[in-house]
């Protein structure tokens, strides 16, 4: 028998298997559920519902982009930083300045707190973004960030100390995430027509420090290099055309460079993707999740794994709102058992969800996801 870590591993890499992988994201329930997402809770989760654990370590390198205030020491040579936090019942307000030797950024963000009508983990929002345009892109280069080995050592103490009982990757810095920190998002929609170079440009900033933090983890020994592409998905407006000419070139490099390392490369993307499914072939995705089904999603799991064979793992499908928190577990079973029909008789397939397994999910459809997991997953690959 497999370890889980085997499992998932073998799973994504196209090898034959026990079973179908049984790993949705779990870290919203295991917050609720538990308390707090810690790798201890999700090892704790791991002995009661019986699952292929997947945990994310976190990328290698410093992010000035998200709304905190760095120390002094934390700055790169040359920059000063300052900011004010305010707050309400229910919000958190950040503001920032950032004193390069190219020029002052300021930026301003929205944070919801916990459990105060937004759920467990709200997304802060920006309200003004480093960037306002063209002339900013000289002083954020000296926000680029920088590696730092401790967050190097952390991924390599969680993935010893998981051991064989889940699969530990790095959740490594993106361009794509990167891109909608720093600029509106609607505004980086209207780029390829009012300012391509200024977007390419841009990206191509983004992308030096991703290099960086794949490089690290490649010789830290991961197994794979997971990277998130949700804000650069179809469902937030970019056209399948705009993908290719201005995304598809970083996800190449990003893959060349992780295969280089002798490692998979895992593309994340929770909206609408049928139509980048074949760009991502044809650039050797090894793994994408998750797979998204209507209405959120697009995915068609049958024209799906026509699309991708046997090139490409899929990971994901079993809807979290309309199968998982509010079906039956009849629903959840009759799901799970069409999804590993459909795209696991060739093993490659995680059984897993659309996005984070939602805080409030009924714990018997958990269950009866893992228990119709490892039952159907088990009898496609006999």
């Amino acid at each position: 028998m497999l370890t889980r870590r085997e499992r998932v591993l073998r799973t994504m890499q196209g090898e034959p298997v026990d079973r179908l992988a049984v790993s949705p994201r779990f870290w919203k329930f295991c917050q609720a559920y538990y308390g707090e997402y810690t790798l201890d809770t999700m090892l704790r989760s791991v002995d009661e519902f019986d699952w292929d654990m997947h945990y994310s370590a976190g990328g290698a390198t410093r992010s000035f982009y998200r709304p905190s205030i760095p120390a002094p020491e934390e700055l790169p040579e040359g920059v000063t930083a300052t900011g004010s936090v305010t707050e309400d019942e229910n919000v958190r307000h950040v503001h920032r300045e950032f004193i390069t030797p190219a020029g002052t950024l300021t930026d301003a963000w929205h944070c919801p707190k916990p459990g105060r009508g937004y759920g467990i983990s709200p997304a802060p929002t920006a309200t003004e973004t480093l960037l306002k345009g063209p002339e900013d892109l000289e002083a954020l280069r000296f926000l680029r960030g920088h590696l730092v080995p401790a967050y190097i050592d952390n991924f390599v103490a969680i993935r010893e100390r998981a051991g064989e009982q889940g699969f530990i990757y790095p959740y490594v810095r993106c361009p794509f995430n990167d891109l909608s920190y720093v600029f509106p998002v609607a505004d980086c929609l209207m780029l390829p027509y009012d300012d391509p170079r200024f977007l390419r440009d841009l990206l191509a900033l983004l992308q030096e420090m991703c290099l960086e933090d794949i490089r690290a983890h490649l010789q830290a020994g991961t197994d794979s290099i997971f990277i998130s592409g949700f804000h650069i998905s179809l469902s937030v407006g970019w056209s399948p055309r705009f993908f290719r000419e201005f995304f598809l070139p970083l996800i190449r490099e990003q893959a060349d460079l992780t295969h280089e390392g002798g490692a998979l490369y895992h593309y994340y993307d929770d909206g609408k993707c049928m139509d980048i499914l074949p760009m991502l072939v044809e650039v050797g995705t090894d793994v994408f999740e998750t797979c998204t089904p209507w209405p959120a999603g697009d995915f068609d799991p049958a024209r799906a794994r026509a699309i991708v064979g046997d090139t490409m793992t899929l990971m994901g499908y079993v809807d979290i709102e309309n199968v998982l928190h509010r079906g039956t577990p009849e629903l959840v079973e009759r799901t799970v058992r069409e999804a590993a029909e459909t795209m696991g008789r060739n093993g490659r397939f995680v059984i897993g969800s659309s996005d984070g397994i939602l805080a409030q999910t009924p714990a018997e459809n958990v269950r009866t996801l893992f228990d119709a997991g490892r039952r159907y997953g088990a009898e496609v690959v006999a």
